[in-house]
């Protein structure tokens, strides 16, 4: 017991200088490494490294900075908790979250790192600047509010080493009774296997390539300086429609916000004439 309690002494001073240890965990029994989640969660953090997690319960906390790293967690219960900053994904080795549970969590500004979530609830949740790059989502359900959040269907160059993959897995996920205000779908997430919400304010692009090339013809009419407005609207998605992701899913307020507003009710309305059903 004091060479677990010397090492966690010694690992809650580096993290709390901002350096997470290559290893925390030396040795120990497993109530240990439970105590050590429950001390740095009173310190308003949640520190978890090579942890292989069931049941545990981390509800309701109010969690100042998150990381966790390398670990596994099987329904693991997050519900209403509240996370200001970090990671769910840390060092080099994704960790896997499976069958757990982060209904009514709000979230802003974290990271998902190299993170896997199968089967997860994300029910009721508020997600704000969420950048989930190299994460995969398979089977996952969100209702509730995400807004500046990315999606990635396939991890950034410089994380493919570490992940050992080219592709996310991106698949079966249920957002169709949540809103995604900002939200990107990028670099080859197939939509067709999502649930998307239906409601007027969304638009569904296939093949966005083709279609944004017919925008640009139809708009050459309009006056210069109109044209100059709406390019950089149009640029972006002709950006994401060049770097594989095939499908675009577009709010209004992406469109319709900006200078200009009854050029940009006209564009929303010629691209809603080329989407298709959701």
């Amino acid at each position: 017991m004091f060479e677990v309690m010397t090492l966690v002494t010694l690992a809650r001073s580096r993290v709390a200088g901002g350096w997470f240890p290559a290893a925390v965990w030396g040795g120990g029994s497993c109530g240990a490494r439970s105590r050590w989640s429950e001390k740095s969660m009173e310190s308003d953090r949640l520190v978890l490294y090579r942890q292989n997690l069931v049941d545990e319960n981390y509800s309701g906390r109010q969690i100042g900075h998150l990381s966790i790293a390398e670990s596994r967690l099987v329904r693991c219960d997050f519900s209403k908790s509240k996370i200001k900053a970090g990671s769910f994904g840390g060092g080099r080795r994704a960790s896997v979250y499976r069958d757990c549970v982060f209904d009514g969590m709000r979230l802003n500004g974290v990271h998902g790192g190299y993170a896997v979530f199968e089967s997860c609830s994300f029910r009721n949740v508020r997600i704000t600047n969420g950048w989930f790059q190299n994460c995969e989502f398979v089977d996952c359900v969100f209702t509730g509010t995400l807004r500046g959040v990315l999606f990635f269907g396939a991890p950034l160059s410089d994380s493919v080493p570490d992940l050992g993959r080219t592709k996310n897995r991106f698949y079966g996920n249920d957002f169709s009774q949540a809103r995604l205000i900002n939200v990107s779908f990028r670099f080859g997430v197939d939509l067709s296997t999502q649930r998307l919400p239906k409601e007027d304010e969304y638009l569904y692009l296939v093949d966005a390539d083709s279609v944004l090339r017919k925008i640009r013809k139809k708009i050459r009419g309009w006056s210069q300086e109109v044209q100059q407005e709406l390019d950089s609207t149009l640029s972006v998605y002709e950006l994401e429609a060049s770097t594989g992701q095939r499908d675009l899913f577009i709010h209004e307020s992406l469109v319709l916000g900006g200078e200009f507003p009854e050029a940009r009710r006209r564009l929303w309305e010629l691209l809603r004439s080329m989407a298709v059903p959701h």
